[in-house]
């Protein structure tokens, strides 16, 4: 590693640390809906491991199918949603509601969502 390559490896290891520390679950999506990143909190809502939320898609975890649709269709046309009152399904089959806010991104790939 180069002398100038350390700011930027500092910058992406405290934008790391306040992503996981976040009081809010925070993932970011590759093109394909794969996750590339998942904060712990975000697990502890879907009430499963860090490990087995990273398996999956969030949308995974969407308790309406029409939802997945609405919401893609949403990020596609306009490239941003705020605010959107959403229902998730854990695998314990408990529904939790959250305020769904989403933005296409460019990070390490082409586009990327962050939620």
């Amino acid at each position: 590693m180069t002398d100038r390559n350390v700011p930027r490896r500092v910058e992406i290891d405290q934008l790391r640390v306040i992503l996981e520390e976040s009081p809010v679950g925070v993932s970011i999506l590759d093109p394909a809906g794969r996750q590339i990143f998942s904060n712990r909190r975000l697990a502890e809502l879907f009430g499963v491991s860090h490990e087995e939320l990273m398996a999956r898609s969030c949308t995974f975890y969407l308790a309406d199918t029409d939802d997945k649709l609405a919401i893609k269709e949403e990020l596609e046309r306009t490239g941003i949603l705020r605010d959107r009152e959403t229902a998730f399904r854990r695998p314990d089959g408990r529904v939790i509601w959250v305020l769904l806010n989403a933005q296409f991104s460019r990070w390490r790939t082409p586009t990327t969502s962050l939620n």
